[in-house]
């Protein structure tokens, strides 16, 4: 697999990230947005059934850690379609990292407004082991409750930012839209230089943003209409529908959360359905 760190080395620079997402999302002590996406490709020779997924299509796997404006922090691109998705987390680097903290996230700090400590957290969905480092929905079979609702809708909000992210990529790039006539390393690395230009272009250089106004310009991205409790699609999304998709990675529902881990989400969930609740929430859910 070909990696692609450009994981914050220090805690200010985690914590700047989290002030973004608490800035532009309302989700505090959040460090990133965590997903993956199927890249198809042909079916490579002598490969057998390892990149044979379950849509009975040839591709890779693309994981990725996005910030809170689009960017992605940490990719990993080119493992086996037909592996499980907790196999292409676990197998990755940043599964280690995230694990041994290695990557240096800040100590727990109080949520806003509280003297409530909490870990810093990436949001995922439930394709995700939850983990006390890493938050996914309450599953709403079992948990149909209001503090999970507004729970799940803050989450979704935050975790909205990664899958906007290959959308604007994919909508930009679109090479990555069809099935990629290459070996799967050479896939791997139009992915990796696909990943470094979107990077770059949604960087605004100093003293002007024209190169992300023209590469993601206004109503690409998905937005909210918090009045009437609907999110507007980005652009990418109408144009996403017209052919062939990047393939979500798929959910494999609860498995076994540890008791931590659900005590940093109930954590979470009693806070933004009290001291952290934003005006227009009840609307959303």
């Amino acid at each position: 697999m070909l990696c692609l760190l450009q994981v914050p080395s220090t805690e200010d620079e985690w914590r700047e990230v989290a002030r973004d997402f608490s800035e532009l999302w309302n989700f505090p002590n959040c460090v990133g947005a965590l997903d993956g996406k199927r890249v198809l490709i042909q079916a490579p020779k002598n490969s057998g059934s390892l990149y044979y997924d379950y849509k009975q299509q040839f591709s890779t796997v693309l994981l990725a850690l996005v910030d809170a404006r689009y960017r992605f922090l940490y990719i990993d691109v080119g493992a086996y379609g037909r592996q499980s998705d907790a196999g292409v987390f676990s197998n990755s680097i940043l599964s280690d990292a995230l694990a041994q903290n290695t990557v240096g996230f800040p100590t727990p700090e109080p949520l806003p407004g509280t003297t409530i400590s909490a870990p810093y957290v990436v949001v995922s969905d439930d394709a995700f082991p939850m983990k006390t480092y890493m938050l996914k929905p309450y599953p709403g079979r079992l948990y149909d409750d209001y503090k999970s609702r507004v729970f799940n809708y803050r989450l979704s909000r935050a975790r909205r930012v990664v899958e906007n992210a290959f959308g604007i990529m994919a909508s930009r790039w679109r090479v990555l839209r069809g099935r990629m006539s290459v070996c799967p390393d050479t896939a791997n690395k139009v992915v990796l230089a696909s990943c470094a230009l979107h990077n770059y272009l949604m960087t605004p250089s100093e003293g002007s943003s024209n190169s992300t106004r023209v590469y993601c310009p206004e109503g690409t991205a998905d937005t909210e209409d918090t009045q009437t409790g609907s999110v507007i699609d980005g652009s990418w999304r109408s144009d996403d529908a017209s052919g062939d998709k990047w393939l979500d990675i798929r959910q494999q529902g609860n498995r076994g959360h540890t008791a931590c881990a659900k005590q940093v989400r109930d954590l979470y969930r009693d806070y933004f359905a009290g001291t952290g609740n934003v005006p227009w929430q009840d609307n959303m859910i």
